[in-house]
């Protein structure tokens, strides 16, 4: 087995990486209508001398920081890139995400795609680039000075109501914001929520043009479940943070057998959810 891991090179990899995307082409019949698409970077812990492992403050460990891309229907990870431990959440995303796109709109020139994430993808340069593609894009972005001065009222008045019932409130609005490194204005939707303890003000950035809080509550906060579990379910579940080979190279194929395992594991769930399950079944009887 290590010698199959540490025999891949990175021509070899860029297939594989292409076998993922084609075979995902392969399980549709007709194009489909809208693809949602998750963006996720997760902290895979080193414990030894792997090439490019690095000391990350936010996490206090060493570590790899590999990214992900899911769909959100089908739960399949299309693309799972190993990356050096101290890159930035957005490092790398540009070309993979345009790569990715190209070949999406390739095969399916009509579909709608979404692509969604948390504020560490909400980079100008990644922005500009799905716009340019023509993908539409629900990211959290940090809040500020400015975002905070344009919510605060929305947030008095979660307040109080909260008073007057004793529940928690909340409230959404959107504006045009223009950061300092943004050329143009974009629509920022705003979250004011008051809770027991307080104010908890979120904010969105799209271009979507949903109404607020059903794109907050039905296409941003649905992400735990559909992108944020099925991480666990790899990394936990399939144990995809042994990523313990000297080359890093061979790390990423690792990583590739852990979404070859991921993939297999839908497979099976597709071709059995239809059998009964006999939960009194006793090994050796047969079933009534």
């Amino acid at each position: 087995m290590s010698r199959l891991e540490n025999h891949a090179t990175k021509a070899d990899l860029g297939r594989i990486r292409k076998y993922f995307v084609d075979r995902f082409f392969a399980s549709y019949s007709t194009s489909p209508k809208e693809l949602l698409l998750d963006v996720y970077g997760w902290d895979d812990p080193t414990h030894g001398g792997q090439q490019l492992t690095f000391g990350r403050g936010f996490y206090d460990r060493y570590m790899y920081y590999p990214v992900q891309i899911n769909e959100a229907k089908s739960e399949r990870p299309l693309v799972v890139r190993l990356r050096p431990g101290n890159s930035h959440a957005g490092k790398g995303i540009k070309g993979i995400l345009a790569w990715l796109i190209w070949r999406l709109r390739k095969a399916w020139p009509e579909v709608r795609i979404t692509l969604r994430g948390d504020c560490g993808f909400a980079l100008p340069e990644l922005m500009k680039v799905r716009e340019r593609l023509r993908i539409e894009y629900v990211f959290s972005i940090a809040s500020n000075d400015v975002l905070k001065r344009k919510v605060d009222y929305l947030l008095d008045c979660a307040r109080l109501r909260y008073r007057r019932t004793g529940e928690k409130a909340r409230l959404f609005a959107d504006v045009y914001y223009k950061a300092g490194s943004w050329v143009d204005p974009r629509r920022v939707v705003m979250k004011a929520e008051w809770l027991e303890g307080g104010g908890n003000p979120r904010f969105l950035v799209t271009n979507r043009m949903d109404k607020t809080q059903d794109l907050y509550d039905d296409v941003y906060v649905q992400r735990a479940e559909d992108c944020e579990n099925r991480i666990k379910e790899l990394k936990r579940g399939l144990k995809a943070d042994r990523l313990s080979c000297h080359e890093f190279t061979a790390n990423q194929f690792r990583l590739f057998l852990f979404q070859a395992a991921y993939w297999l594991r839908l497979a099976v769930r597709e071709a059995t959810v239809d059998t009964p399950f006999e939960p009194n079944l006793i090994p050796g009887k047969h079933a009534k």
